[in-house]
């Protein structure tokens, strides 16, 4: 027969594994800092700093789609923190209370780099050559 104590120490137990269970399970979106990117467009998306897996891949694609800021100037950089970035997704109206961060605890962001055109190569080249004449 089981005492009081015994009853006690297994309802103890059995709480605190389902606090565990139910904390484990409210992470649905891990969030892993890169150190270093450059991002592809004049806007930065969490997607340029960040791999993000999720269960759901349609909320994967959602979270790496949202704008945090314009991409730095030319020959710039700028440093972005874990907080941050949560800051960020919090203004664009992400619940950080489903998000892990992990990875880096700050991401370096470089300019984006430039295409130059050839119509615009070939006017440089033009100037270029007009200076030694």
């Amino acid at each position: 027969m089981m005492n009081a104590k015994s009853i006690k120490l297994r309802f103890g137990i059995a709480a605190a594994m389902a606090v565990w269970i139910v904390s484990e399970s409210a992470v649905a979106v891990e969030v892993r800092l890169h150190e270093r990117v450059t991002p592809k467009a004049s806007v930065v998306r969490l997607g340029d700093i960040a791999e993000i897996v999720a269960s759901d891949r349609q909320e994967a694609r959602k979270l790496a789609a949202v704008p945090l800021m314009p991409a730095p100037a030319a020959e710039t950089e700028r440093f972005l923190r874990k907080r941050e970035v949560a800051d960020m997704l919090a203004a664009n109206g992400v619940e950080l209370s489903d998000v892990h961060f992990v990875g880096a605890e700050q991401v370096a962001i470089g300019a984006v780099a430039s295409v130059r055109t050839a119509a615009r190569a070939a006017r440089d080249e033009r100037i270029c050559m007009a200076m030694l004449l």
